[in-house]
């Protein structure tokens, strides 16, 4: 069994930072950076807001260069999958946090770190936010 190796650098956040991208018409199958950053620091939580007419979305999280990208069994991330959702049974074709996600998380970065957004299913748009801290 391996050893569980701690940081040698221990991040102490004193710079909160919220990093947001209102993409109007999304191009499908296309990234949108919300934050690309390099420093020390934190990623607290992002927030992703859509419309009613379409919630398929991929997340790519890049942390030090290494990226992972949050998605469903379907290659697509429905709001419904992953993370708080907000929806309720009300329709509506207007962005609002019913048809919205927090993935929540506290994870570490030490030189970089790229958020981005695709619209996996059609060219609505959608809002995100994200919400970090540099040392």
């Amino acid at each position: 069994m391996g050893r569980y190796s701690f940081p040698t650098v221990i991040v102490q956040p004193t710079k909160p930072k919220v990093a947001n991208l209102n993409q109007g018409t999304a191009i499908q199958d296309t990234w949108y950076t919300v934050v690309d950053v390099t420093g020390v620091g934190i990623l607290s939580k992002v927030v992703l807001t859509a419309t009613e007419n379409n919630y398929r979305y991929s997340i790519k999280i890049t942390i030090d260069g290494v990226a992972n990208t949050i998605t469903d069994a379907t290659g697509a991330l429905g709001l419904e999958s992953l993370g708080l959702d907000h929806r309720s049974d009300t329709a509506s074709n207007s962005y609002n946090p019913e048809h919205s996600i927090d993935y929540v998380c506290q994870t570490y970065f030490k030189t970089s770190l790229k958020i981005e957004i695709a619209n996996t299913a059609s060219a609505d748009g959608f809002r995100a936010s994200a919400m970090y801290s540099l040392e």
